[in-house]
């Protein structure tokens, strides 16, 4: 590839699936349907945590957050932070030549500053409904800078937006039921932790449900607005054909089932890529099982451009500009974490298998040390078939492959049984020899985990 092209990446908080394009009847999404009937659409992307910032640090820097640094939330009182602000994808494409900027959230690091951006001055701040400003702004100043922009150099522009995370009424977003509200399988069938019981009241409370589903939907239109913004300014400015967008969710929307678990409706994410002068487009659907870390080896790889050592996912560039329905995916497995929840994961395109390390987690919720489930014959996974003598020999495949990766990044139940304790002292216990592993000072006696 001769020229470089420019690089949109857009993500909304706590979205999933939830679009039309990924076959929901209800939710008003025209700007990113459209994007699908362009572009190519990942129906099995996978994130590898169900919370946001493990997710998008895996996305931004093509490493597992085990071994990035950002296992849980980033700044705040979770204080958790990259290792290396370096691995980063703003870094790595302004060492490559691009022009690097920041639009609305992020939510990598408590400190803008440490990431490589010659332009923040459209940052959102703190990851916090009123420091954020709604999608249709964030994506006008978008809209600007591609007004201005001069084609000197190629750029990257990293695009968040806040929703749709609750409160759904951020940024005065109406609910959203024009077309009714689609109540998603998953989210009257699975028990909703205890900390959060206004959505358990989604199995005894209908008037409630709608309500929540018809704000989850407003949200979505709100976001799905600020798309269409920067798709017509792309259009308007003639950068269209030359400029790689993709758009992405960091997890499973906020319902039962799906966000904070190592379900698929919590790890399940779209994805959606376009470059029209790069050969990816066409309305293509995608079935690869993948996982967002996955991203940057295949981003290298569209561009021409060698691979760090440093990466740890599978390119699937084969995927972005071929059918390749009839071929296997290069990925045999994908796995999750939530470090602060003690939860792990290991999905093939039939089985899932989830490790709980305490019996009682952060939640409330009472889990087996694991949980196995087939997916083609319970996709909605509902029963828990590990102590199936049937499925012995494929509970032991799947704890090997999640043993063997969590060794690979150095965890620490990998190399040593941490002692049952409630969840508080657990987690400050796992995350004292996480940075052992590391080879760094373990925390401070008073510091939080």
């Amino acid at each position: 590839m001769s020229k470089l092209p420019n690089i949109i990446v857009i993500t909304t908080h706590d979205s999933g699936r939830h679009f039309g394009c990924y076959g929901l009847p209800t939710v008003t999404s025209p700007a990113i349907d459209r994007l699908a009937a362009e572009g190519v659409l990942f129906e099995q992307m996978n994130a590898v945590s169900a919370i946001c910032s493990p997710s998008r640090g895996g996305l931004l820097t093509g490493q597992y957050p085990l071994t990035n640094g950002l296992v849980g939330l980033a700044g705040g009182s979770w204080n958790w932070e990259l290792h290396d602000s370096a691995t980063h994808l703003s870094h790595r494409l302004r060492r490559q030549g691009f022009h690097t900027r920041m639009f609305g959230l992020q939510h990598e690091t408590e400190s803008i500053e440490s990431l490589g951006f010659d332009d923040t001055s459209a940052h959102g701040g703190p990851n916090r409904a009123p420091h954020q400003r709604p999608a249709p702004v964030v994506a006008r100043d978008v809209a600007g800078f591609l007004r201005e922009y001069d084609g000197d150099q190629p750029f990257y522009a990293q695009v968040g937006f806040f929703e749709t995370h609750t409160p759904y009424s951020f940024g005065d977003c109406q609910p959203d039921d024009a077309a009714g509200v689609w109540m998603p399988p998953y989210a009257k069938t699975h028990d909703w932790p205890g900390w959060a019981k206004l959505l358990n009241r989604f199995g005894s409370d209908p008037a409630f449900a709608r309500q929540h589903l018809a704000e989850l939907q407003g949200a979505i239109k709100q976001a799905d607005q600020g798309v269409g913004i920067i798709l017509d300014a792309l259009d308007r400015a003639g950068l269209a054909d030359d400029t790689l967008v993709l758009f992405n969710t960091d997890h499973g929307p906020e319902l039962p089932g799906a966000k904070w678990t190592m379900y698929d409706r919590g790890l399940g994410i779209a994805f959606i890529m376009r470059w029209p002068s790069g050969g990816i487009g066409g309305g293509r659907r995608c079935p690869w099982l993948l996982s967002n870390v996955d991203f940057l080896p295949t981003l290298y790889e569209l561009l021409g451009l060698a691979a760090p050592d440093d990466l740890q996912g599978i390119s699937f560039a084969a995927a972005c500009r071929a059918d390749v329905a009839d071929q296997p995916s290069p990925r045999q497995t994908t796995f999750g974490n939530w470090v602060d929840g003690l939860n792990f994961s290991a999905r093939t395109e039939r089985h899932k298998l989830i490790h709980n390390l305490v019996p009682l987690d952060s939640t409330g919720r009472k889990s087996p040390a694991y949980e196995l489930y087939d997916l083609q014959l319970d996709p909605l996974e509902l029963t828990d078939v590990h102590a199936e003598p049937a499925y012995a020999g494929i509970l032991a495949d799947m704890q090997a492959r999640l043993h063997d990766w969590l060794a690979e990044q150095k965890d620490p139940t990998s190399f040593g049984t941490l002692p049952v304790q409630d969840h508080v002292q657990m987690i400050a216990d796992y995350r004292r020899r996480y940075e052992i592993s590391r080879g760094k000072e373990p925390a401070s006696e008073g510091s939080r985990a």
